[in-house]
């Protein structure tokens, strides 16, 4: 995903803007695509999730990650193997129905969220299962990018009041003119999380508060910071 990513937002950058690209870029593209695919199929495990490698046990938050990217380049043009999609989004279902409570289960609410959120997208529907649930009477206590991702899962689903909303807005930092939203980890940070949450604004139409979001985003590109 670290080369399929980028360049599938490369993509649907260009397509949405009408931009174009460099002769390199658009010569160097699709083998990109190709190889990564590949790979991502390479690596699906047979309970139709992906762990971190290819003999890992499949992740919750790997497994939502392989699924959004996969729907964001079938979006784009790419062609997709649709068994390879939803035996993911399937796998997406067990996470969802997974027992236990948000402390004792093996997958955590932030985890939940994005599971949720790339079903969501793929499926246009919340899935069902208990870690909806936990995750209805617990969300305030999910990162930033959690919330955000909780609020898109709803967003996508055709919920136009999300659950969360509010606390997401009341959780930016802002100046004048920018907002942020914190990340949790190295691999999760602000960028992600403010990401996601003007993404999340934008739908709700709160597009006073996303501009501000989209401005901190644009700021730290320009600095080389993210």
């Amino acid at each position: 995903m670290s080369r399929f990513m980028p360049a599938i937002i490369v993509k649907k950058t260009v397509n949405s803007l009408g931009l174009s690209l460099s002769a390199e870029t658009e010569a160097k593209l699709p083998d990109v695509m190709e190889k990564s695919l590949k790979r991502l199929y390479d690596f699906q495990q047979s309970d139709g999730g992906w762990g971190w490698w290819k003999q890992d046990t499949s992740s919750p938050e790997m497994t939502a990650y392989v699924v959004y990217g996969l729907m964001l380049a079938k979006e784009n043009g790419v062609d997709v193997d649709p068994q390879v999609l939803d035996s993911g989004v399937k796998k997406l279902e067990n996470f969802a129905a997974e027992e236990g409570t948000s402390s004792a289960s093996s997958i955590s609410p932030d985890e939940s969220a994005y599971v949720i959120f790339a079903h969501a997208y793929a499926n246009k529907s919340i899935p069902d299962g208990i870690q909806v649930q936990i995750l209805k009477g617990e969300y305030k206590n999910l990162s930033d990018r959690g919330l955000a991702l909780y609020v898109r899962a709803q967003q996508e689903s055709g919920i136009s009041a999300p659950t969360g909303l509010d606390e997401l807005i009341s959780r930016a930092s802002c100046t004048q003119t920018m907002c942020k939203w914190n990340g949790y980890s190295y691999k999760y940070n602000d960028v992600e999380a403010t990401s996601h949450a003007a993404l999340a604004l934008m739908k709700a139409g709160k597009k006073g508060e996303a501009q501000k979001a989209i401005n901190w985003l644009v700021s730290r590109r320009t600095s080389n910071k993210a």
